[in-house]
């Protein structure tokens, strides 16, 4: 495999640190490289180069909504969330199956999407948000919950 030396920020690259075990940078920037070269060389008539380019934004949107989730559901278990709510959002990760919006509003002893009730209410409005989105949440609550469970 080819190597090649990409330059960042001082500032972005201590916030990466802080992830490194975490995350695969070398995997987050070929997905980047790859939805840039797909984006910059499709043409309309070929479907392989459509779909490739579709891929690419598909993984754009996945990491972007995952990333999302994490940083809301750190700032929810930081803030918010009390023992027994981040106890039960740390227990969706458990199970092992991919969490959904519903599973966190039944975690919390909330009405399964209900507008009224629902953890993703805004303003009085469901805003169901993706898949990605809500495991990135229960990771970010989860990791919270995991540095201080320890400690309580």
């Amino acid at each position: 495999m080819a190597r090649i030396n990409v330059s960042v920020r001082d500032d972005l690259k201590e916030r990466m640190s802080a992830l490194d075990h975490k995350v695969n940078w070398s995997e987050v920037a070929q997905s980047a490289f790859e939805r840039e070269v797909s984006a910059r060389t499709v043409s309309g008539d070929d479907m392989e180069q459509v779909i490739e380019r579709l891929r690419a934004s598909k993984a754009s949107f996945e990491e972007r909504e995952r990333t999302a989730g994490v940083e809301f559901g750190q700032r929810f278990a930081k803030r918010s969330a009390s023992y027994e709510h981040l106890r039960a959002i740390a227990e969706l990760r458990l199970v092992g199956i991919p969490p959904r919006a519903g599973d966190v509003d039944r975690a919390l002893g909330l009405k399964v999407l209900d507008p009224r009730e629902s953890f993703w209410r805004e303003g009085g409005e469901l805003k169901v948000p993706s898949d990605e989105y809500v495991k990135g949440f229960v990771d970010g609550a989860s990791d919270v919950w995991a540095e201080v469970v320890d400690k309580l």
